[in-house]
């Protein structure tokens, strides 16, 4: 499988790889120190996390993209249509920009969530809930 980021995903399949053989020939045997891919999985972790303040970086510029798309849309409206103008092409690229903005952040990635380190503590045996 995989990673969420494409430029992540070599790192990934390393760690899968480490994890794999980690789990077949030491957790399965009862040996639970996991210690052997903990440097993979922080260096792929890190990959993630750049990845992630990115995509952070782009939905706080959708609050921007739909600032301008209004204030286009609403000289439009006013400038035109009204006029009987039905042409609406001028704010068109606007609209699709902040349309493809707006489904990055419909995803609702929180910054509290990238920041959670898992590996080494006690939440890193927990079950997802």
């Amino acid at each position: 499988m995989n990673s969420i980021g494409e430029s992540c995903n070599e790192l990934k399949q390393q760690y899968d790889v480490c994890f794999q053989t980690w789990f077949s020939d030491k957790f399965l045997k009862g040996d639970m120190n996991d210690s052997m891919c903990a440097p993979l999985f922080k260096v792929y972790q890190s990959c993630l996390k750049v990845l992630l303040f990115l995509l952070i970086i782009i939905m706080e510029s959708c609050s921007q993209l739909k600032k301008h798309y209004d204030e286009c849309f609403n000289t439009w409206f006013s400038e035109k249509f009204l006029k009987g103008d039905t042409d609406d092409s001028s704010c068109s690229s606007l609209l699709q920009t902040y349309k493809e903005c707006k489904a990055i952040k419909d995803n609702k990635i929180e910054i509290k969530d990238i920041e959670v380190n898992h590996l080494g503590t006690d939440n890193e045996k927990l079950p997802p809930s």
